[in-house]
């Protein structure tokens, strides 16, 4: 895909281009980097005995080499070196040339490969041939700078004294310790080799070392080259896989190897039918698959979360449930007040078959409401307590809503779609009469439990509907898996809409009755208020988003802690923790539609945290584990079908914990499609729209979006959602909505608008305000002529220009600028929260590199300064202090 699989940039090939790329998305176990290849390390690979063609041609083998080459990386154009000794069809032996050692360096040629991906395989040979008789010098030296892939021809033939010149392979067999594949052909290590794609000829660099032991590289070498060699003497051939051995694990080197033998002996035998339907994997990759995508499930039998809560309070009553500022609330406590709740919803109508939207911030009520919605047989809505009016009704109204509860201690309005509202006191107490009791009906496993909003591809957000099953299973393997017991102290930080909250967070340290301590906003305003909460309420295991976590890692702790773990995910993690932190550090993931996927704590005594990472794990970012208990992961390509291990593809998932799907069939079947793998009836996959792959040692790593879905500030955002609110405005007529990440690494919203006059990006900020949550709204706006399009007509969002990062400031504060007192407050904000000096009234908070969370530390500094309430939209619609300024006086 790019240079770096550390952070790897767009590959046009996935979004319709066709321009060729020099370096190829092959399975790295390390960061590519810039230099040359340092170390290379040779496999042979030789043909079985019932291989139809026992001595293929050079076009054969390129043609196969070419087709495993795209399925390992998607890409259908791309450059291979070659050089003058491969040829297209030779009858009969290749001749042994007047002297050797003139092969030892030919000249090196480039073949620029393109064509029909769906070609049959006589097709595909024909091509290969002519992209070897068409192969251009490579002008100005024989050995390139590096590239990805080469391929060479060799002739093993008899020198004067009798002997092979062209040791480790005999006759087609295995060289020296090897032995016959089960996928077919044999693998074996056959000592270093040049992977040179301009070097050629039977000397060997490193020929003096250990048989499969890495050796030196020769100037010019290639990440993956393969050989062909083509014995002098007898009618037999073998392939040699020659790569980098800093980068390449030796196993995925020797598979890649079989693929192409694989591919080979297809296209021999069927050459009518297409080389992309060719299955290039053997017995064993699929054995090997089915254990990476597999973890054993729980053996708990899984039961509504109302009856474990039940159980739990019954078993220890007195014990803290949850801790919020200074209230708690006792198991027993929150039994009574949910069950009190409970009768209040069905005697108001909210029973099974409806649907409760719950609509307030993290604290105990919260948690009083989902158990109550659950008891009285409901299914809660969860709803974003600071998205606007417009963006709650719509879920409202999808959901058939017509009761929302909230608390005394959030102060909103609620949209008219909210027919009727109940208001809970502190702590989840019903205000008003006791509603009468009666039996309260208990939920099946298939029933809704949670509707959590995600972000759809057309752009309208869709709710997930979260089972019972999909709870309670998510609370009992995490108790399982992450070693959760009645001594945990539990934080719960994540936002109380999102699916990690509500299955992830919460049930699983009640259920093992443990203490969930509840951060407030202020709790979150810094990086340093979160450490000294969690400190001080002695948290031992925390889920934080990922942008908060690596600000977290950045500020000093003290060397005992009880935090034991802190798991991270929401968002790509960028980097390692250091692992000198006295706690460990985890990347996890999950998505609304499947809960948990991955953890990285399991096997529990395998972790792959910050603690137990290598050196050779911190070249690349930390991956996202193992596969969650009971899950069953597949990676797959465009057409569906499982790749190569190592090879990123698009996650799969089924299991317990998947959801029923969208409120509608027809989203549903956008994402869940039938399960070609699963042994059950009717069982479907999810498909993700991630990338990923499966690193050497089975564990997962996460490799971006397949789609255009993003993440900022660890909230999902769908690009379609954000582009059609700035088409619905007045005067925009074409939009596109990209996430680069600014100098500092941070990514940031930006939208790239076609208007019809002049663009007003306050007015525009406003109105996308009124209709979106504040972390869709775009922080820039880049006016463009017109949108750039690819060869297919669609938006080339490789093309959109990087915005100018530089702050649209000026020269700075004018020479006398007047300032009030409230301006001049506000400007030593700006100053303070984004580190710099003499800023002036009319600098943007945004353009100065502010984002989501810097924001929402401003509006707290703030209202402690000013001693005015300010939420973060307001700063959002006035970003600099004199707009902010008037904003205020006009509200006061």
């Amino acid at each position: 895909m790019g240079e770096s699989p550390a952070d790897p940039p767009p590959d046009r090939d996935r979004t319709g281009g066709d321009a060729p790329t020099t370096l190829l998305d092959l399975p790295m176990e390390a960061a590519r980097g810039n230099g040359p290849v340092l170390h290379t390390r040779m496999h042979v690979v030789a043909a079985p005995d019932d291989m139809p063609d026992r001595r293929p041609t050079p076009a054969a083998v390129l043609a196969a080499y070419v087709a495993v080459l795209r399925r390992y990386t998607g890409a259908r154009a791309f450059v291979i070196t070659t050089d003058s000794a491969a040829r297209p069809h030779e009858p009969g032996p290749p001749a042994a040339p007047a002297d050797p050692d003139r092969a030892a360096r030919p000249a090196a040629r480039m073949i620029r490969v393109t064509g029909d991906p769906r070609a049959t395989g006589a097709e595909a040979v024909a091509e290969a041939g002519r992209w070897l008789r068409e192969a251009a010098e490579v002008t100005g030296s024989d050995r390139p700078a590096r590239y990805s892939a080469g391929f060479r021809v060799r002739g093993e033939y008899a020198d004067r004294s009798g002997s092979s010149r062209a040791p480790g392979a005999d006759s087609g067999r295995p060289g020296p310790g090897g032995a016959r594949d089960a996928d077919g052909g044999g693998c074996a290590p056959a000592g270093p080799g040049d992977a040179g794609a301009g070097g050629s000829g039977p000397a060997r660099a490193g020929g003096d070392a250990e048989p499969g032991r890495p050796g030196p590289a020769r100037a010019g070498a290639a990440e993956l080259t393969l050989t062909l060699v083509r014995d002098a003497e007898r009618d037999a051939a073998h392939l040699e896989i020659t790569h980098d051995a800093d980068l390449i694990d030796a196993d995925t080197a020797a598979r890649f190897g079989r693929h192409v033998l694989r591919l080979l002996d297809g296209i021999s035998r069927r050459p009518h039918t297409p080389v992309a339907d060719l299955d290039p994997l053997g017995p064993r990759d699929h054995a090997l698959l089915r254990t990476w995508g597999a973890t054993p499930d729980i053996p708990d039998v899984l039961r509504p979360l109302g009856r474990l809560l039940a159980e739990r309070a019954a078993a220890t009553p007195d014990a803290v449930a949850l801790g919020y500022r200074d209230e708690t609330l006792t198991y027993g406590e929150l039994d009574a007040r949910a069950d009190a709740l409970a009768h209040r919803l069905l005697a108001a109508g909210s029973g099974p078959g409806t649907v409760v939207g719950l609509c307030m911030p993290r604290c105990p009520e919260s948690v009083v409401a989902m158990l109550a919605v659950h008891r009285a047989g409901a299914a809660a809505l969860m709803l974003d307590p600071k998205a606007p009016d417009a963006y709650l009704g719509r879920f409202l109204e999808q959901a058939g809503a017509r009761l929302v509860v909230t608390t005394r201690r959030f102060e909103r309005t609620l949209p008219p779609e909210a027919k009727h509202v109940l208001v809970l006191a502190p702590s989840g107490r019903v205000p008003g009469p006791a509603a009468p009791r009666r039996p309260l009906p208990e939920p099946t496993s298939a029933d809704p439990a949670f509707l959590v909003q995600t972000s759809g591809s057309t752009g309208t957000p869709k709710l997930v509907v979260v089972t019972h099953r999909g709870v309670a299973h998510a609370a009992l393997a995490q108790i399982r898996a992450h070693g959760v017991t009645a001594g945990e102290r539990g934080g719960w930080t994540f936002p109380p809409q999102t699916n990690v909250s509500v299955t992830v967070v919460v049930w699983a340290h009640l259920v093992a009755g443990a203490s969930l301590q509840i951060a407030a906003d202020e709790d979150l305003s810094t990086p340093e208020h979160l450490r000294d909460w969690l400190l001080s309420r002695e948290i031992t295991q925390v889920f934080v988003v990922a942008p908060l976590a690596e600000a977290l890692l950045g500020i000093p702790w003290p060397a005992r802690t009880p935090l034991r773990t802190l798991l991270t995910g929401s968002d790509r993690v960028r980097r390692w923790a250091p692992a000198e932190l006295p706690f460990e550090v985890g990347n996890w993931y999950g998505a609304n539609e499947v809960n948990i996927v991955t953890s990285p704590l399991i096997p529990r005594e395998r972790p792959i945290t910050s603690h137990t990472a290598t050196a050779r794990d911190r070249t690349l970012p930390p991956p996202i584990g193992r596969p969650w208990p009971g899950a069953r992961l597949y990676v797959l390509d465009r057409e569906l079908r499982l790749v190569p291990p190592g090879v990123v593809g698009e996650l799969a998932v089924s299991g317990p914990e998947q959801a029923r799907g969208y409120l509608t069939a027809r989203q549903t079947a956008e994402r869940f499609v039938p399960d070609p793998f699963g042994d059950v009836p009717g069982g479907r996959l999810y498909l993700t729209g991630d990338l990923v792959r499966f690193r050497a040692d089975g564990v997962l790593e996460h490799r971006g979006r397949a789609d255009h879905q993003l993440k900022i500030a660890g909230m999902r955002v769908e690009v379609g959602e954000v582009e059609q609110a700035l088409l619905a405005a007045e005067g925009v007529r074409a939009a596109a909505v990209a996430a680069p990440e600014d100098p500092r690494g941070v990514r940031r919203l930006v939208a790239y608008v076609v208007a019809s006059g002049g663009l007003d990006t306050h007015a525009l900020r406003r109105e996308l305000a009124r209709v979106l949550p504040d972390h869709m709204v775009p922080q820039l706006f880049v006016r463009l002529d017109a949108l750039p399009l690819n060869s297919g007509d669609k938006i080339d969002r490789n093309a959109l220009p990087m915005p100018d990062w530089a702050p649209a400031t000026g020269p700075g504060p004018a020479a006398g600028e007047h300032r009030t007192a409230v301006e001049e407050t506000l400007v030593r904000v700006w100053e303070e929260i984004l580190g710099r000096e003499h800023l002036g009234v009319h600098d943007d908070f945004f353009l100065l590199g502010g984002e989501s969370l810097s924001a929402g530390r401003a509006v707290r500094l703030i209202a402690e300064r000013l001693g005015v309430p300010l939420k973060v939209r307001a700063l959002m619609l006035n970003p600099t202090p004199a707009e902010l300024a008037r904003e205020l006086a006009h509200s006061a």
